[in-house]
């Protein structure tokens, strides 16, 4: 298990008081943080699903994989091969209670693929099982779970057991809706173990 974070925190009158388990994860973020979100951009990966498309019908329509997020992939059955944290913009276009003391805000760039057909989103045209991609997201439950997970070993190159999970979104009004991760229901067949994610040349 990795060590948690005592360090202690100078209030505004002086005081030092621990942080919060909260606090403390925010701290870590932000030193894992590294790019901003042009990223994906700047690297290619957001045209991945253009370059892998089998054909000509799923070359037209894969643009429109480009941008994912939790609420999308509601009801998906997901393994995850590991996360990244990246600073946002501060443009308004993502909305995530994780922000350093300067202003800066988190979020974090998940790598999985589907490992079965399951989906809460019939209208939302989704990566193929076994197709590796990448999804954003800033769910302070599913950002505390994955934390979770790194440190108790799960992303470990020899851990026991891969990391899968179930999106679950519960909707609210004025179509928002609150995502979490669930283990994947029992009886549920699991049709690939590893990610395809092979350029075609």
């Amino acid at each position: 298990m990795a060590s948690k974070d005592q360090s202690p925190a100078t209030q505004g009158n002086g005081t030092v008081a621990q942080l919060s388990p909260f606090q403390s994860l925010v701290r870590k973020m932000a030193g894992m943080a590294i790019l901003d979100e042009s990223a994906s951009r700047v690297s290619g990966e957001d045209i991945n699903a253009i370059l892998t498309a089998e054909d000509e019908e799923t070359m037209w329509d894969a643009d429109d994989l480009s941008l994912f997020n939790a609420q999308k992939l509601s009801g998906c059955d997901l393994q995850v091969t590991g996360f990244e944290v990246r600073f946002g913009s501060n443009d308004g276009e993502i909305k995530t209670p994780f922000t350093t003391e300067d202003g800066r805000q988190m979020y974090l760039l998940v790598h999985s693929f589907r490992i079965t057909e399951h989906t809460d989103q019939k209208d939302v045209r989704l990566p193929e099982v076994g197709i590796e991609f990448v999804w954003n997201t800033s769910a302070r439950n599913i950002v505390g779970k994955l934390f979770w997970m790194l440190d108790h070993g799960w992303f470990d190159p020899n851990a026991e057991k891969p990391v899968q999970f179930r999106i679950t979104g519960t909707k609210l009004t004025g179509g928002r809706s609150v995502e979490k991760i669930k283990p994947i229901p029992e009886g549920v067949k699991i049709l690939v173990m590893s990610a395809s994610s092979e350029l075609p040349f």
